[in-house]
């Protein structure tokens, strides 16, 4: 299929592009400002719909609900998953500092392993990220539905990288998933 070989020459060229920036520089871009804080908002995006699977983090979020349920506002603004997200954010910004900071200082020595490592740590980063836009380009088309969804999920069909389970399959969808679950409940 033509989208397995776009993706797998997009990520030769993000893999090539993270081993010449390397791991420790490309982190510490990444982490810096608003671009770290857009980082931490979009990292919480897409591993919350994967957290929320979790069935004790479905549960306490269940029960959060319940204390407000007589309150329709804050049922209708869903505070729970509001206060899932400000936490998740918390602790990915503490998260983001404390590992930027040790991994740049260790990958940043100027000896050769270090070196190689920081070349392949800069192209598996570089290659997750492009995943990640990857999963957010098909969470927009998802989102666009109806005959864009369709089409374009039929031009993945039989994709050996499995590019239409991906896209059928995605764990971006979840938090949408969820809010639509909880709005039927």
């Amino acid at each position: 299929m033509g989208a397995d070989w776009i993706v797998i020459l997009c990520a030769l060229g993000v893999c090539a592009l993270g081993a010449f920036i390397g791991f420790g520089k490309g982190l510490r871009f990444l982490t810096k400002g608003l671009v770290g804080f857009a980082i931490s908002i979009f990292i919480c995006y897409c591993i919350g719909g994967l957290i929320l699977d979790i069935d004790a983090i479905r549960n306490l979020l269940g029960d959060l609900a319940a204390k407000w349920e007589h309150i329709s506002f804050l049922k209708i603004i869903h505070l729970e998953i509001i206060i899932y997200y400000i936490v998740l954010f918390l602790v990915a910004q503490v998260a983001r500092i404390l590992i930027t900071r040790l991994v740049a200082k260790i990958l940043e020595i100027k000896i050769l392993p270090m070196k190689i490592i920081n070349a392949v740590g800069g192209s598996l980063l570089f290659v997750a990220l492009f995943m990640l836009i990857l999963l957010l380009v098909f969470q927009i088309i998802y989102w666009i539905g109806g005959t864009t969804a369709a089409n374009f999920g039929e031009s993945l069909a039989g994709s050996w990288l499995g590019l239409d389970e991906l896209f059928a399959h995605n764990p971006l969808i979840k938090m949408v998933d969820y809010i639509n679950r909880a709005a039927h409940i």
